[in-house]
């Protein structure tokens, strides 16, 4: 039996560093990862991209009903320009029927 103590090898500085550590990922894994992780992106964009059009589509029939209905009053306001306009004609024939005077009767 030996009396001296029993010498255990210690690791290097870099590696006792890393035991506690996780693996770093494998290129192959980080490309998959990237890949669905893009994957996801563009299917969400497109689908963003489908629910814009559709507000897009309802937002014109809305300006296109509006753009109708505009017409609809300007058209009336003319009309009713043009009454306001024949009643004062006929209110300035009355006046001046109202103002000449009567011829006398002898």
């Amino acid at each position: 039996m030996s009396s001296e103590p029993q010498l255990r090898s210690v690791p290097p500085l870099g590696e006792a560093a890393d035991a506690g550590k996780a693996p770093p990922p494998r290129p192959a894994r980080l490309m998959l990862t990237l890949a669905v992780a893009l994957a996801i992106a563009l299917a969400l964009l497109g689908w963003n991209r489908s629910q814009l059009a559709e507000q897009v589509a309802g937002m014109q029939d809305t300006v296109r009903t509006l753009e109708a209905e505009v017409a609809e009053r300007d058209r009336v306001i003319g009309a009713q320009q043009s009454r306001l306009n024949d009643a004062r004609v006929h209110a300035e024939g009355l006046l001046e029927l109202l103002s000449k005077p009567l011829p006398e009767a002898n």
